[in-house]
């Protein structure tokens, strides 16, 4: 089957099979308790896209703080040029906005389980539309 069949690479592999577990587990925490905790700590007359700007600027930082605790940052912001990073993911970053807009209007406007089912249609959708445009079929790849 996989080319580390030793006991040591094994043992190695073990930690990190936990780590996947662990963070599946926060993962799907994460998922369940999200429309929950939006729907009790979002007020209803809060801006959406103020509330969206604020989730992305939290993401930049935590980021950064990533960079900078593994070493890398200044790599990274060496090799850093606007036009390529627009280039790159300015697209796909609009589209996560509009869908972060409108994944917070559904939290304001669907009860906790209809969203969480709703919102695990996209992995559904998102092949479809793989296999659409790009005539591709993905396929599952195991993690071992």
């Amino acid at each position: 089957m996989g080319s580390s069949s030793t006991p040591a690479a094994a043992a190695a592999a073990a930690p990190s099979r936990r780590k996947v577990a662990l963070y599946l587990a926060l993962l799907t925490l994460q998922y369940g308790a999200q429309p929950l905790i939006s729907k009790r700590f979002v007020r209803q007359d809060t801006i959406v896209t103020s509330l969206v700007l604020a989730t992305e600027a939290a993401k930049v930082i935590c980021a950064i703080i990533l960079l900078i605790a593994e070493g890398s940052l200044k790599k990274q912001f060496s090799n850093w040029t606007l036009t390529g990073s627009l280039t790159a993911s300015g697209l796909p970053a609009a589209i996560y906005a509009l869908q972060n807009s409108l994944l917070q209007v559904s939290y304001k406007n669907l009860d906790s389980l209809t969203f969480s089912i709703l919102n695990q249609t996209k992995l559904l959708w998102t092949a479809f539309f793989t296999f659409l445009i790009l005539g591709y079929v993905p396929f599952c790849i195991s993690i071992s």
